[in-house]
């Protein structure tokens, strides 16, 4: 774990208007987690970030409060999930969490699971993104399989990639 942005709902106040800004979140299983104590982190800014080598996942929202992640301008290389609400953890087993969040501008490259992964369903935006030699660009389970509404998809070229979701 490189950052942990969680409230444990009992100190200090809802967490918002976060900026993580030109940070590398490296040989991690998890670089960025937001929200994991089931409390906050929302509105947060993520311009010109890197996620690299991270095994399970490079950014990960774990709660229905866990809203509005913006990423900018970043890259995702050899994630095992580049960012989501939901993961495959490295003893194999699904993790489902919650949380919405949006990705612009960034690159993908060799994700080994997805590059972007949904569980439970919000709001996203996806737009302007590349993705290569990713196994998937797209994964979503859930009520989001069936309800296209809830994403906006938009311009993301991919190059080498297995499947689009």
């Amino acid at each position: 774990m490189d950052v942990d942005q969680s409230r444990d709902g009992a100190t200090g106040y809802f967490d918002t208007g976060s900026e993580y800004a030109d940070d590398v979140f490296e040989n991690a299983d998890t670089g960025f987690r937001c929200g994991y104590l089931n409390y906050g982190c929302a509105e947060t800014s993520m311009p010109r970030d890197q996620s690299l080598n991270d095994s399970v996942i490079g950014v990960a929202l774990w709660n229905f409060d866990a809203l509005d992640i913006f990423i900018w301008y970043s890259l995702f290389q050899n994630d095992g999930v580049g960012a989501g609400n939901y993961a495959i953890a490295s003893h194999g087993s699904y993790a489902a969490w919650a949380g919405g969040f949006h990705v612009f501008n960034s690159i993908f490259e060799n994700s080994v699971v997805d590059d972007i992964s949904i569980g439970d369903t919000t709001y996203f935006n996806f737009r302007n993104n590349y993705s290569m030699g990713s196994n998937q660009f797209i994964f979503a389970i859930g009520s989001l399989q069936c309800s296209q509404h809830h994403r906006r998809r938009q311009h993301n070229p991919r190059h080498d990639v297995l499947d689009i979701y």
